[in-house]
Formats: structure tokens, sequence, C-alpha cells
């Protein structure tokens, strides 16, 4: 394990302690059903390949390793002793007893299989976001994730992984931490190896994960101080849908002719888009395959129309993956012709929707081609799809 740095094992102390010592009493019997473990199918990141270390810390074996786990702290190497206090803080206030699993898993990689194993983890991180964990730390140089995994009013997970050369590191902790107890663990390090002035509500869970956010990134060496209301790579919670827009047309006619991508793994399929809830979701593929952009969705509208715009609704739930950045609007009278878009730009930042409006254009069928996703992922998503009709 040579290549696992101290930046590494800031980032990973700082997941496991933090939640050892917020994780309340659980009543799961059987880890592997947590929403906050990590279930690895070795075909999927590594074919053919075991993992050379794999520990599973319950909370019996923290308790043995406190010590050990406290000279780990002593001897990692920072620039900024503040560093090392920040982490001797939060070991101070760990209570090992309330902790569910903490699993670590390392893979060593031949070197033929590297380029592979580094584009498996990518598509694996992103497989997570889709499936509702959150990145809030990203070092895409070295290959590494600090994840969490939230719900409206807990934190149930958090995971490091590292895909750096010729090995492969997978940090999980499985828990149940309600804002007011990771609070009381955060709280003491606001002010201790931060600087800038933190606008921290310790019942908040979108300030709680900004405040690990920004101390796991400076532990790792990222630098650059606390922000106030500190952002981080979580969607904040979602507004309100927005209302139809005036003049929307109306959509008992519409058909789906066709989409490139559609996700039928978990029901967001490409109907979902334009069935009149902005609750359900159309969301590409991300289980088994990650399709890149250019994504395309094309509708029948069931008769021709005067067409002068549309809205974009994001998807509703809170998640921000993917919410489309740059597109392309098409209207024709063909489904298979879509020549000059009506309209081509970025759509709104975050989970507002988004109403365009172009010259009118007459067609019966339109096109939406994703051209980008907000955070660079591969996915396309939508909540609703309006279009507004020319009127008089």
């Amino acid at each position: 394990m040579n290549r696992i740095t101290s930046k590494l094992l800031a980032a990973t102390l700082l997941v496991t302690l933090t939640f050892s010592g917020a994780a309340q009493e659980s009543q799961q019997t059987d880890v592997t059903k947590h929403p906050g473990y990590i279930q690895i199918d070795g075909n999927e990141l590594l074919p053919a390949i075991n993992p050379e270390v794999e520990v599973n810390l319950t909370p019996v074996l923290l308790l043995l390793m406190k010590s050990t786990t406290l000279e780990i702290i002593n001897n990692i190497e920072t620039e900024d002793a503040s560093q090392a206090e920040v982490l001797k803080s939060v070991y101070d206030l760990v209570d090992t007893s309330k902790v569910q699993i903490v699993q670590v898993r390392v893979f060593s990689i031949p070197d033929e299989l590297v380029e592979q194993s580094q584009a498996n983890a990518v598509k694996f991180v992103n497989g997570l976001i889709s499936g509702g964990w959150q990145t809030i730390v990203r070092v895409p140089e070295d290959n590494v994730n600090v994840l969490l995994r939230a719900n409206e009013s807990s934190i149930q997970g958090g995971a490091v992984i590292v895909a750096d050369g010729d090995e492969m590191v997978i940090v999980n902790v499985a828990a149940d931490i309600q804002p007011e107890k990771i609070g009381k663990i955060v709280g003491p390090l606001v002010g201790k190896g931060l600087s800038g002035n933190l606008d921290f509500n310790p019942e908040s869970l979108q300030d709680i994960i900004g405040v690990l956010g920004t101390v796991m990134e400076q532990s790792m060496g990222g630098g650059g101080g606390a922000m106030t209301n500190p952002e981080w790579d979580m969607a904040p919670p979602a507004p309100e849908p927005a209302p139809a827009p005036e003049n929307n047309i109306a959509k008992d006619g519409w058909k789906l002719v066709r989409v490139d991508s559609e996700s039928t793994y978990d029901g967001d399929v490409a109907m979902n888009a334009f069935d009149g809830d902005p609750n359900t979701t159309w969301h590409t593929q991300w289980n088994e395959a990650q399709p890149e952009h250019p994504h395309e969705l094309v509708i029948d509208l069931g008769q021709t129309y005067e067409i002068k715009g549309f809205q974009y609704q994001p998807r509703t739930n809170g998640q921000l993956n993917g919410t489309i950045a740059e597109y392309e609007f098409f209207v024709s009278g063909a489904p298979d012709h879509f020549n000059t878009p009506a309209s081509k730009g970025a759509f709104t930042d975050g989970l507002e929707a988004t109403v365009v409006e172009f010259a009118p254009v007459k067609g019966r069928y339109v096109m939406l081609r994703s051209l980008s996703e907000q955070q660079g992922l591969p996915f396309a998503s939508a909540g609703e799809i309006y279009l507004i009709k020319n009127t008089p």
C-alpha cells in the first residue's frame, strides 16, 4: 500500500472517524442491505481480480484499533499542522461502539489492466452518483473521490474511492446519521484548521456537509480556506417545479418516436419527460452502461403546431446528475429530418426550470438534443418538457 498518501489517509480518517462518532445505534442485521453500503461486483470494477486486502471493521474491532488510529494521525505528514489538529479533534469525539461497519478493500492492479481499471472506476463512481450518492471532494488528477449518501433527514454512508496507478482502494462506511449528531462532530472543527467566516447551522444538513467537504479538501492539500455557505457537488434542495408556461401545448396526443438511452432499470424512461408529471424523471442509462453525449429525445405531437418556445424542467428530487447544460432544440415536419436547430445554448445552472423562446417554427415533431451535463457526467435527464405554441 505504498501508494496510499497522507492525503488519502486524511480523507479516509475524516470519513471514518466522523461517521464513527456520529452514527446512531442501528437495528440492521444485514449490512449489505443498508443504503450506505457499497455493493461491488468484481466483474464490473476489476474483471477476474479479487481484493488483495479486505477488512471489515465492526464496532468491537474499531475499539481495539483506537490506539493504532491515533498513532496514524500523529504520523501523518502535513504541510499545515492545523490539519492534524482537525483530525485529532474528530478523534477525541469518536464513540466506536456506534458505528455499523467500516469496510476497506485494496486491489493490486496488473500493469495491463491499469487503464481499464481507472476507466471502470470512473463509471462506477458515476453509477453511484446516479444511484443517490453525492461527491463532496473530487481530485481528478489523483483519481480520488470522496462521496456521501444522504436522504432528506440523514446521512447514510460515506466512501473514499481511489484508482491510482497499480492500486485501487475503496473505503466504505455505513451508518444512519442525524444532522444534530454530526453537528456535534463538525461544530468543534469550525475555526480549528479552517479560515474564513463559516455560516454554520448544526441542524442544517446542507451546511454540515459543506463544512465536511471543506475540511476534507484542506486535509487533502486543497487549501484555499473555507467559504461562507460552503458549496459542494451535491445539489441543494430542489426548488418547487415551475408551473406550466402559458399557451403550452396539450400532451394528449404526444408519443415517443425514439430516444438514444433511457434507464429501464429504475423506471426513469423517456416517456416520463412528457407525461404531465414533473416529479417523474427521464434519465439515460447508468446501471450497466453509460452512453456518452449527445443524447436525443424525439417526440411526435400528433399534429402540426406553430411552436415559439419550450420549457425544460430538471428532475425534481434534488439530484443534479443528468441535468442538461448545453442543448439543441429542433422542430420538424418529419421524424427523421432535423437540420437547423430552432434554438441552441445552455440551460440555467442548477435545478430551476428554463424557458426558451425562439422565432416561431411549424412542425409535428420535436427533438431535444443534450450536448453536455452540468457536472460533466455522461448522463441526461428531465423532469418535464413543455412546448409553447405561437398565438395571434
